[in-house]
Parts: structure tokens; sequence; C-alpha cells
């Protein structure tokens, strides 16, 4: 079994399928904590509200 250290842990980024599944429930759920729930595992994700929208637009998720 590999142990990751939390700060390599820190530098992986999620599966796309599962970061556009976090995105598509954020912009698109009418359940509010559904919203917040993803918002908070983008977060958690990236560093940033903006790291998030830059890996979203280099994965062509956010076309902005």
């Amino acid at each position: 079994m590999q142990f990751i250290l939390p700060e390599q842990r820190m530098n992986q980024t999620p599966p796309l399928a599962l970061v556009k599944t976090w995105y598509d429930l954020l912009s698109s759920s009418e359940d509010n904590s559904i919203k917040q729930h993803a918002q908070q595992m983008l977060l958690n994700a990236f560093e940033s509200p903006e790291a998030i929208a830059t890996y979203l637009k280099a994965n062509n998720i956010l076309k902005h």
C-alpha cells in the first residue's frame, strides 16, 4: 500500500470527469445544498476560484 503525504495530494488534480460533474452540479442543480457541496469540492481540489476557472477553460468545460 502506498501512502500519499498531504503535500503530495495537494498537487494532484482530480479526474477530469469528476471536475466536470462538480461543475455541472454547481451550474445546473436547483438544490442549493448540492450546489454548495459541488462548490466546496471544487475549492478543496484547487487553490482558488481562479485556478478552478483556469482548469475549466484549459479542458474546454468553461467556454469564457
